[in-house]
């Protein structure tokens, strides 16, 4: 299975964002992006036979992006970011193929009313060949 540490990798070449981390955010960093697990409450995937038979993971994530205190510029890049996920193509993280990046919703706004800085968060889930 991938790690959060290889889709961070991952979305630092993607050329949006400057400062990248893993579980939590330097909330003093501007144009800063975090990776966090997800777990939607479904139950995982087991095929008949048991996982000796499953060909694919899934590896779900919310990704932070906590940007500056332009609204409007928060949103352009985090629309950049969704685009860029979305229309992914040949990539490989942590040595495992992705075969797409399925994504759960469009970027939704968790921005705090009294916050200096805009935030939304991007939900996905990376289907990986196992």
């Amino acid at each position: 299975m991938i790690t959060l540490n290889g889709i961070k990798d991952f979305i630092k070449t993607l050329g949006i964002g400057e400062h990248f981390s893993v579980g939590r955010i330097n909330s003093n960093l501007d144009k800063s992006l975090g990776i966090y697990s997800r777990d939607d409450g479904t139950a995982p995937v087991i095929p008949v036979g048991g996982l000796k038979n499953k060909g694919y993971d899934t590896k779900q994530v919310t990704i932070l992006v906590h940007w500056t205190n332009n609204a409007a510029q928060t949103e352009d890049n985090v629309l950049a970011l969704y685009d860029a996920l979305l229309n992914a193509k040949d990539v490989v993280i942590d040595e495992k193929e992705v075969k797409f990046i399925r994504m759960s919703n469009y970027p939704i706004n968790v921005s705090d009313p009294d916050g200096a800085v805009y935030e939304y968060v991007i939900q996905c889930d990376f289907i990986t060949e196992r």
